[in-house]
């Protein structure tokens, strides 16, 4: 959330979002809206209030979904994209090993032990690039298996 939707929710709420040399964003924003310099006592008038009720409402409607990484059906796509992509003569390998790569620190231990499961136990991996794909990919589970120790 930036400075400037923090003072928004300042505005509307009264809930102090911003402290220290930040809260100069919840004067600035507050004196905007009004189109004049907003004293202490005024921020959380019924008038700053009204005039920030907008971008409030917006700001709540535009919400970004949010996915749990460490969610169980989320590494079960994840273990699924993995399957469907392991033997596969295209550029699902890398894309989907590229993919999942920078998640793996996030990821829960059931997960990154299916993943690590599915790849060793493959049969075939694919053309000599995949082979390659799958095997550096492996290398980076089991590494980050490592990293975890005795959590697993």
């Amino acid at each position: 959330m930036t400075d400037k939707e923090k003072a928004i929710v300042t505005l509307y709420t009264g809930y102090a979002m911003l402290s220290g040399e930040r809260i100069n964003e919840v004067y600035a924003y507050a004196a905007e809206l009004m189109s004049r310099p907003v004293y202490t006592h005024e921020l959380f008038s019924d008038e700053v209030q009204a005039k920030v009720k907008p971008a409030f409402i917006a700001l709540c409607a535009d919400e970004t979904p949010v996915i749990d990484l460490k969610d169980n059906d989320f590494g079960c796509i994840l273990a699924a994209a993995v399957r469907y992509s392991l033997g596969s003569r295209t550029y699902m390998p890398s894309l989907v090993t590229g993919f999942i790569r920078p998640l793996l620190p996030y990821l829960n231990d059931h997960t990154i032990l299916n993943l690590q499961k599915d790849i060793s136990e493959c049969k075939y991996y694919g053309d000599n690039c995949d082979v390659r794909t799958w095997t550096e990919f492996l290398k980076d589970v089991n590494a980050e298996i490592e990293k975890r120790g005795e959590t697993l």
